[in-house]
C-alpha cells in the first residue's frame, strides 16, 4: 500500500512510523521543516511543502496513493483546502483525524468516508476495557461491528455447540487459541470444549457484546 500523510504531529509521524514497520511507503508532507528533517528518518518520502494549495498536492501527485491521511491538527482552514484539493483531484481513499466533535460534522459534510478521534477512540476503549475486563481488545470492523478477544472463564467446560452463542447472542466466535498456544485456530470446532484461561476472537453488533461482557 502507497499512503500519504498530510501533517507531521505526533499523530501523522507514528502513523507513517507504524506503517512502515508494516512494510508500507509512507510520503509525509509537512510546512514544518523541523518536522519534515524528523520524518525523513522514519519515512523514504517526505516533502517540505503547503498541501492547502492543490498545485502542490497536484505536483507531487498525492491523490494517486492509495490512501491519504490528513492529520493536520492545530490548522483547520489548512486542512479543510486539503481535503478540498484532494477531492477535487480524485483522491482514491482520504482519512481525517477530527480535532473536535463540531470538525467532525464538517468532515461528514464533506463527504470524508474516514473520520478518526485518537483521544476519544482512545479513551471509549479504554473506558470499555474498565467495564469488562473479561474483553482484551475491542477493535471496529464495521458500522457497529466490533472483533473483540475475551479470556474463557465462566465458560470454561462447556462447548460452543452448548454455549450457543450465535442463537442466544447474536454473536460469532471466529477462532479459539488454546491458553499455552500462541496460535489461533479459526473456524473452532462447534464440539472444542473451553478451557479456562483460553482465548476466543468474537464478532458481533456491540450492543450484543455489552450483554455477554464479563460473563465468558
Amino acid at each position: 500500500m502507497e499512503a500519504g500523510i498530510i501533517g507531521l504531529g505526533k499523530f501523522g509521524m507514528q502513523l507513517g512510523k507504524s506503517l512502515t514497520e508494516m512494510g508500507h511507503t509512507c510520503a509525509g508532507i509537512d510546512i514544518d521543516y523541523a518536522r519534515v528533517q524528523q520524518a525523513r528518518e522514519i519515512m523514504s518520502h517526505v516533502y517540505e511543502a503547503d498541501a492547502a494549495d492543490i498545485n502542490t498536492l497536484a505536483e507531487l501527485k498525492v491523490h494517486t496513493l492509495d490512501v491519504v491521511a490528513v492529520t493536520i491538527g492545530s490548522h483547520l482552514e489548512a486542512a479543510l483546502l486539503a481535503i478540498m484539493g484532494l477531492q477535487e483531484l480524485g483522491a482514491k481513499k482520504i482519512m481525517v483525524k477530527a480535532s473536535s466533535p463540531l470538525h467532525k460534522k464538517v468532515l461528514e459534510r464533506m463527504g470524508v468516508a474516514i473520520i478518526v478521534q485518537p483521544e476519544i477512540d482512545a479513551a471509549k476503549q479504554m473506558a470499555f476495557k474498565l467495564d469488562n475486563p473479561g474483553f482484551l481488545d475491542l477493535l471496529p470492523i464495521g458500522r457497529g461491528v466490533f472483533i473483540q478477544e475475551a479470556t474463557v472463564d465462566d465458560w470454561a467446560g462447556k462447548s460452543l455447540r452448548d454455549l450457543n452463542v450465535r442463537r442466544k447472542s447474536n454473536l460469532l466466535v471466529a477462532a479459539v487459541r488454546e491458553k499455552d498456544s500462541d496460535k489461533y485456530r479459526f473456524v473452532p470446532d462447534p464440539d472444542h470444549v473451553l478451557q479456562k484461561g483460553d482465548s476466543l476472537l468474537i464478532i458481533g453488533y456491540g450492543d450484543d457484546m455489552q450483554k455477554v461482557a464479563g460473563k465468558t
